[in-house]
């Protein structure tokens, strides 16, 4: 029984450093530009399936060279984003950024389906696929050995779970959100 507290806690904790995260990146963009980017997540989503599906799977490129290719590439994709989406809305009324940036991750969402397909992607991480057992139990799950490769499995994992309800990317209406 204490061993699935333990997990409980520990999922509980990752679970919520993601939404830590998700909610500093709306304040952080509230506070620099004064809209909400409801593509947020859409976007990094969009470099976790990047690098994983393009840099690892397909390039074969080691974890560094990866990470700094998909640095440039978002870098190019932020270019472009504040250049065609936001620059337009910028002197708009609120509520047209707001339709800009929804309309953004939905372009989002099902480019990735239709590039990567529907189906959720993962690799080794920096470390490997090692694992850390703390308790020798046979019932007892073991957790990853790095805690900064879990919660960084974590946050790639939230951009893509809408895709895990069908295959054609539309979670939305089927979430009701």
């Amino acid at each position: 029984m204490v061993h699935v507290l333990f997990q409980l806690v520990i999922g509980g904790l990752a679970m919520g450093a993601v939404y830590a995260l998700v909610a500093l990146g709306f304040t952080l963009i509230w506070n620099a530009v004064g809209i909400v980017n409801f593509a947020q997540g859409d976007v990094v989503m969009l470099g976790a399936y990047f690098v994983v599906g393009w840099c690892v799977d397909m390039w074969h490129l080691p974890v560094g060279i990866d990470l700094l290719v998909m640095l440039a590439f978002m870098a190019l994709f932020g270019w472009a984003f504040a250049t065609f989406v936001y620059r337009p809305v910028r002197n708009a009324p609120q509520l047209s950024a707001i339709v800009a940036t929804l309309g953004l991750g939905m372009v989002l969402e099902n480019s990735v389906v239709l590039i990567w397909g529907p189906e959720a992607m993962s690799s080794a991480g920096p470390f490997g696929n090692s694992t850390l057992q703390i308790v020798r139990r046979q019932d007892l799950r073991t957790i990853p050995a790095d805690p900064g490769c879990a919660l960084a499995v974590d946050v790639r994992a939230g951009g893509h779970v809408p895709f895990y309800f069908d295959r054609t990317g539309d979670a939305r209406n089927r979430a009701g959100c």
